[in-house]
C-alpha cells in the first residue's frame, strides 16, 4: 500500500476501514465490553481522526478528541508502516 498522500486520502480509508467492522459481527462480539477511543495525529498530513470502541459498537470522526485514552502522534510514513 502506498502512502497516504493528503488527509482527506487518509479520512475516507479510516472511514471505509470504521464502516467494515462495524458489520463485522465478530469484531463487534470481541469488544462487547469495550471502553476505549483513540485519537491519531498524522502530523505531516495535519490529519486528525479520533476511532471509539464501547460496548460492542465501533466509531470515527475526523477531528481530535480531548477526552481520548489514548494518543498517538505519527507520520504518514510511519502509519503506512503499522
Amino acid at each position: 500500500m502506498a502512502e497516504f498522500k493528503s488527509k482527506e486520502e487518509l479520512y475516507d480509508a479510516l472511514d471505509r476501514m470504521i464502516a467494515a467492522l462495524s458489520a463485522d459481527e465478530t469484531f463487534l462480539q470481541r469488544i462487547a465490553r469495550a471502553d476505549v477511543s483513540l485519537a491519531i495525529s498524522v502530523s505531516d498530513l495535519s490529519a486528525e481522526y479520533t476511532l471509539k470502541l464501547a460496548a460492542g459498537s465501533i466509531e470515527g470522526h475526523i477531528g481530535a478528541d480531548g477526552g481520548a485514552s489514548v494518543g498517538v502522534t505519527l507520520t504518514a510514513n510511519t502509519l503506512d508502516r503499522l
